[in-house]
């Protein structure tokens, strides 16, 4: 599958981003959520999966962080910023398991 970036992409993981930042998880997850089908076949969904770990890590749910990047590593990359912090969490995790 080959995919762009679109600019409702990028304004959507960037406003779920924000909401997460600024303690409005739920609002940020609806968003994200929604975008993830919205977008099924059309667009990566790299960033929503990545933002999506991010909340569960924050939430202390490593195991349901780890499945969802999983997912994010399965959709082509079309943005390297979220390809590169994607890869970083993956390893961290994997190196947090491992010691």
């Amino acid at each position: 599958r080959k995919m762009a970036l679109i600019d409702s992409e990028k304004y959507t993981v960037d406003y779920a981003r924000t909401l997460w930042t600024f303690d409005q998880v739920t609002k940020a997850q609806a968003e994200l959520k929604k975008a993830d089908k919205k977008w099924k076949k059309n667009v990566s969904r790299q960033g929503v999966y990545y933002i999506q770990g991010r909340i569960l890590e924050e939430q202390k749910k490593p195991d349901q962080a780890m499945k969802v990047y999983e997912k994010a590593l399965q959709e082509p990359d079309v943005n390297s910023e979220i390809a590169t912090q994607l890869f970083s969490s993956v390893a961290w995790w994997q190196y947090k398991k491992e010691n």
